[in-house]
């Protein structure tokens, strides 16, 4: 019978065993961190991606909207071909350039295509920014006046004294030197048009010398949006472009005024330089190409030898006189009045009148309103905000990146 002392022991036999356990849940234990690096290595790669996809699709968007806002119309107008634009690229919180931008614009008719291709800065020099291409398909701002009137009006005006409405189309004489911003600006004349154009023909009238040059015209059609509908733009949205904007009852004393050879734009009673139709005025030929927007937020009275350019804009009654010369556009929701020595309003001048046939617009002394379309034109070609490209009103915008455009 064999002794107990003579069997193999078990535990003899599992020897090295817990070496390769231990050994074991280390590798599983690292293939599991590694694993977790690795899923967060990617993570980080996939939000850094997502990051700068982003930041660059805002850089091509910034791009493309400055190149539109900033390309003047006369440029796109004469564009052939394609032109490249190498636009700002907005900045971050910290003040940090979030990437580059560079715009192509095409021209196809009255149609311009915006493509810009965004790159996104990155600050860890090993990694390459993502990049983005965008394409914004739009059309010349269309902004228009009234060319074949001196006066338009909804209720009727009463032409006294020696005041003059004239439709015979004029500009300043541009053989005198105090013109000299008006030299090579294309300016013609189209002969005789209407002096005024009003919804109530029976209240248009002359007393005394009051004369009334050219023919007046009956328009029963003409409304609100004939007074404040100017083609893309209308009246609310040309005030908010206003250079100058004064409050109801002001009473400035526009002149051109420049620093050092420099307009000064930042004078709110600097109203650019026409000229001096007698001669008299010191001409400030820094400012004979600043065209502002004015625009009063109730009534307004000129009585001063000033004069000014641009658009004038007046939500009240307009009141004129001390020879007070303006060339441009004016456009006024109240009535018009002058006195005395009156103004002087060349290009056209529209009076709204708050839509009251009751109360009719009054033009007293020596007051001329006369039709310039060469003074419409310029103030409507040089007018902030409308020498630009807006978009097409559907599907004007579109993401080439994934179609592979490249530049």
């Amino acid at each position: 019978m064999a002794n107990d002392n003579d069997r193999p022991r078990i535990s003899g036999q599992r020897e090295g065993f817990a070496l390769a356990g231990a050994l074991l849940a280390m590798v599983v234990v690292g293939a599991l961190v590694t694993g977790s690096f690795f899923a967060a290595s990617q993570e980080h790669a996939i939000g850094l991606s997502a990051r700068y996809a982003d930041q660059a699709m805002y850089v091509a968007e910034y791009g493309a909207q400055q190149a539109m806002a900033t390309v003047p119309k006369s440029l796109l107008d004469t564009l052939h071909g394609t032109m490249r634009i190498d636009t700002l690229a907005p900045k971050g919180a910290n003040g940090q350039k979030l990437g580059t931008d560079t715009v192509w614009v095409r021209s196809l008719g009255n149609v311009r295509i915006f493509v810009s291709k965004g790159v996104a800065s990155s600050r860890d020099p090993r990694v390459v920014g993502g990049h983005r291409v965008v394409a914004i398909v739009s059309r010349t701002m269309n902004v228009s006046f009234p060319m074949d009137r001196a006066m338009q009006l909804y209720a009727g005006i009463k032409v006294s004294g020696s005041s003059v409405v004239s439709g015979k189309d004029t500009f300043p004489d541009t053989t005198r030197t105090q013109f000299t911003g008006w030299k090579g600006q294309g300016c013609d004349t189209v002969g005789l048009q209407n002096a005024i154009v009003s919804k109530d023909i029976g209240g248009v009238s002359t007393q005394g010398s009051g004369k009334i040059v050219g023919p007046v015209k009956f328009d029963t059609t003409l409304n609100a949006n004939s007074f404040f509908k100017f083609g893309d733009a209308n009246y609310n949205a040309l005030a908010s472009l206003a250079n100058i904007v004064g409050p109801g009852g002001w009473n400035p004393k526009p002149k051109p005024s420049a620093t050092g050879g420099v307009c000064n734009t930042a004078d709110q009673q600097n109203w650019g330089e026409p000229g001096s139709l007698d001669g008299s005025a010191t001409i400030v030929p820094a400012c004979s190409n600043y065209f502002p927007i004015i625009h009063v937020t109730g009534d307004l009275k000129l009585n001063s030898q000033g004069r000014g350019q641009g658009i004038l804009m007046v939500d009240g009654t307009l009141d004129v006189s001390g020879g007070f010369e303006f060339w441009g556009i004016t456009i006024i929701k109240g009535q018009l009045k002058t006195t005395g020595s009156g103004g002087h309003l060349y290009g056209t001048t529209m009076s709204y009148d708050l839509g009251d046939l009751s109360n009719d617009n009054t033009s007293i002394g020596n007051s001329v309103a006369g039709l310039s379309t060469c003074a419409i034109k310029r103030a409507a070609a040089n007018a902030p905000g409308f020498n630009r490209a807006i978009p097409l009103r559907m599907h004007s915008w579109m993401d080439l990146t994934a179609a592979g455009a490249g530049f």
